[in-house]
Parts: C-alpha cells; structure tokens; sequence
C-alpha cells in the first residue's frame, strides 16, 4: 500500500483521476504538499477514494483563461494540480488568470481562498535584473532568501549566492515569466 495509517487524510488538498485506454487510472493526491500517484483499475476507484477519506469536485476549467500581469495575489497550484493539467481549474475557483500561458503559476485581485495551491500576497514586482535586485536585497536588509523558481534559467543557489543577503529580515522571491518576460515577484506566504 502506498500510504501509510500514520498520514493524516485530512491535509489531503486535491486528488485527481486521469483515465487511459486501458481502464486503469492514475489518481494524483497531495499529502502535506507531496504529490504522489497511485495506479488503480477503473472498478476499484470509489473504494480507494474512499479509503483515502477524498472528496472529488467536477470543477469547471476553463479551455482558454486569462493571461495578464500579476495582481494582488499569487497561487502556486498543488504538484497533484499541476501533474493533472489542472491548473486552469484553480483560476476559475479565485477568478483569476494565468501570468504566462506556459507556466503554472495564478494571479488574482481577490483573497484566495483555495486548497488547490499555495497563496502569497505579492508586495513588490522587479523585472529580473540581478544587479537590481542584490540592491533591493540589500537596501532593505535581507538576510533569508527563500527563492522559488518557474519556467526560468537560473538555480536558486546560484542566485542566492550573487544576491549576497545580508541583515536580519527575510524575503521570498518567486523568479518566473510574466507574459514571456523574467520577472522577480516579492511575496509573503499567507498564513
């Protein structure tokens, strides 16, 4: 069995069945923010989402959603989300668009609120420019960087090491294409 007695079903965010010619289905669940699959045959579904104490939704995804510049609120969808190719689903559920038509990442005007993904609040927008951003890392004393990274190339690590934080506060950086362009994103992860 896949999963352990010790896992708390209840942090499960989002379980996703795909079907394939073959009958069998994979179904995607989100454990603690850890995508893992289980294969299935078709007859066996309810009994293991029942088993898995999941709820399913049918929610509505849209074919074509909005692409447009981030808004107030970002949402980084579950990995189960994104393994699913649901991701259009989370923008109908906030009212929200796309930043890049290839990269999974939500923006919205409104507060969140969803279990399909992490929401940050966004407080600043850069274009991404290491030497601009080794100054704002610097004129606002950052010394923790959690960097976060989509559709980009560059490594966290790498970045970290030529932003060259320094003080006491901490930042979260997302790096990621907002309409084709490399764009850093200043987030504070809602609570």
């Amino acid at each position: 069995m896949l999963y352990s007695p010790t896992v708390n079903f209840a942090s499960i965010v989002a379980a996703v069945i795909l079907y394939d010619a073959f009958s069998s289905i994979r179904v995607e669940v989100s454990i603690d923010g850890e995508t893992r699959s289980r294969d299935t045959r078709a007859g066996s579904v309810a009994g293991l989402l029942a088993e898995l104490d999941v709820t399913v939704t049918d929610a509505d995804a849209p074919d074509d959603p909005a692409v447009a510049s981030p808004g107030r609120w970002l949402i980084e969808p579950d990995g189960a989300v994104i393994r699913a190719g649901l991701v259009t689903a989370v923008t109908a559920e906030v009212d929200g668009w796309l930043l890049d038509r290839q990269i999974a990442y939500v923006s919205t005007d409104t507060a969140p609120a969803t279990r399909l993904g992490r929401a940050y609040e966004i407080v600043d927008q850069l274009p991404y420019d290491t030497k601009r951003l080794r100054t704002y890392v610097r004129d606002r004393g950052i010394g923790t960087l959690t960097i976060k990274k989509r559709g980009v190339g560059i490594t966290p690590e790498a970045l970290r090491r030529d932003l060259r934080p320094r003080g006491g506060n901490d930042a979260t950086l997302v790096v990621t294409r907002v309409q084709g362009r490399a764009t850093v994103l200043v987030v504070v992860p809602c609570r």
